[in-house]
């Protein structure tokens, strides 16, 4: 009987262990992963999407002269596509890059 009680403490003391050693480490472990990811989101390259006398041109942020000029005519997209290229979109990322032409250029 002593010898089952023994028994039963001891998973009931490994069981606390583990509850309050190992589950926070792998939650701290999923954060940093998480944190990680923002912070290479925030790293990425900021481009601006414009137009450049009728054609959706491709810039980096805060630079004067386009990357890319796209064989897109500005005027063949939405009224509300082209109010908002004529104040340029930012895309951060080549990701986004490239989902945002497909999306104007197609």
């Amino acid at each position: 009987m002593k010898q089952l009680i023994l028994f039963t403490g001891i998973i009931l003391l490994s069981c606390v262990v583990v509850s309050t050693v190992v589950i926070p480490a792998k939650a701290d472990s999923e954060n940093i992963e998480m944190l990680t990811e923002v912070i290479e989101e925030s790293e990425e390259e900021v481009y601006v999407l414009k137009n450049n006398d009728g054609v959706l041109c491709v810039y980096m942020k805060g630079e004067d002269k386009p990357v890319l000029n796209t064989d897109t005519n500005i005027s063949v997209l939405p009224k509300e596509d082209q109010k908002k290229l004529e104040n340029g979109i930012e895309i951060i990322g080549e990701k986004a890059l490239h989902q945002a032409l497909e999306d104007y250029c197609s």
